[in-house]
This record gives structure tokens, C-alpha cells and sequence, in this order.
């Protein structure tokens, strides 16, 4: 087997067949119909939740929100509990059987990556990257930004919230319906907030600590 890449011809002849194929490796150590161990079954609404932060999306458009932000008691449930299962994702990352799963299938794409080094320094000789940290250090970034973001975001719809329902408590009679609909909101919201601070987040170290080739 030969191939070309930038000008000279390299022979592959002696690298495992399996080994070129690294990318399907990989996304078996990531979960697939051929290895289902590291998938983890979740409820529909937080694995659509957890679906759009890890794809990088707002976990509520703006034009919903629009909709959510209004002083209608129902509206504000609905908003509150959104705000809830955002924060339900890092609950469930962190929770003990999950965060084991997360970390063992990291190991697992972390030696698959190791193996892909060995094969690529035999062909080109020793490279000046290391893939298997490479990946240790997107998952240690892309799992903190990601709670970073996420946490920065939540905060600002609690701001936004607390904006309408202050307005809601200031404009009301003391002891009114409306009064007291708003002031349950408000702490309901300030103790969301204390929510936020304890639990949207993720403990990225443990990918740097974590043993492995390339470590």
C-alpha cells in the first residue's frame, strides 16, 4: 500500500489495516451500535438539552426566550424549570457513574490516538505532535469552556427574569396575588443562581491526571 503526501511516496504495507482506519477506532470508544457500552441512557428533555450544549447552541433560541421572559405566571414556570435542566445536564456529568463512563471512554480514544502516533511516527518518523495529548487537552477545554459559557448564559436569563419580575413586585400592592406571585419568583430565581455557582460546573483536571500514552 502506498500513498503520497506532500511530494514523497510512503509505504504503508507493514501498519495494521485496522490501525489506518483510527477514525472508526475512535467513534467505537466514543459509543456506536458496535460498542454501546460507554452510551448512557438519559430522559428525552435532558438529553435534548444535553445535545445542544455539547454541540455548542444556545439551550433556548432567543425567540422562545422573547416568549418566556413575560410577566404570565406560566410562562414563568416554564422558564424556570428550562433553567433547571440546564443546570440537571452538569448534574448528570457529574454524577459518579457518569463521570466514571466519561472517564473511561476518554482513556479508551486517548489509546486509540496512541496507536494512531505509533503508526504515524513509524511511517514519517518522530513528528512534532503528540495526539493523544492533543486530545487530552480538547477535552480538558472544551469540558470547562463549556461550563464556562453555559453558566455565563444561565446567569444572564436569571438577570433577565429577575428584571421582569421585580418590575411585576414594584407595581404591585404589598399582599396582593401579584405581589406575592413575583416575590415567589424572585427567590425562587436568586436561589437558581446559588444553583448555578454549586453545580454548572465540571471538573476538567481529571483528563490532565489521567494516565495514558502521550501522557
Amino acid at each position: 500500500m502506498r500513498t503520497i503526501q506532500n511530494g514523497p511516496v510512503v509505504n504503508l504495507q507493514y501498519l495494521p489495516v485496522e490501525r489506518l482506519l483510527v477514525g472508526s477506532s475512535i467513534f467505537n470508544k466514543l459509543g456506536s451500535t458496535v460498542n454501546p457500552m460507554p452510551l448512557v441512557n438519559t430522559e428525552t428533555h435532558l438529553n435534548s438539552m444535553k445535545g445542544r450544549l455539547f454541540a455548542g447552541s444556545q439551550p433556548i433560541g432567543d425567540d422562545v426566550w422573547r416568549s418566556l421572559r413575560l410577566p404570565d405566571e406560566d410562562m414563568g414556570d416554564i422558564a424556570i424549570n428550562e433553567l433547571r435542566m440546564v443546570i440537571s445536564v452538569f448534574e448528570y456529568l457529574n454524577a459518579e457513574f457518569v463521570n466514571r463512563h466519561l472517564l473511561t471512554t476518554h482513556g479508551g480514544v486517548q489509546y486509540e490516538f496512541g496507536i494512531f502516533q505509533t503508526a504515524v511516527n513509524k511511517v514519517y518518523g518522530q513528528r512534532d505532535f503528540n495526539a493523544p495529548r492533543l486530545w487530552r487537552n480538547f477535552m480538558q477545554n472544551f469540558m470547562s469552556r463549556m461550563a464556562q459559557w453555559v453558566s455565563t448564559w444561565v446567569n444572564t436569563r436569571i438577570d433577565e427574569l429577575l428584571v421582569t419580575w421585580r418590575q411585576v413586585q414594584n407595581a404591585a400592592a404589598s399582599g396582593s396575588n401579584a405581589h406575592n406571585i413575583a416575590t415567589t419568583y424572585i427567590t425562587q430565581l436568586e436561589q437558581l443562581r446559588e444553583q448555578v455557582r454549586i453545580r454548572a460546573v465540571f471538573d476538567a483536571s481529571a483528563f490532565i491526571y489521567m494516565g495514558g500514552t502521550g501522557s
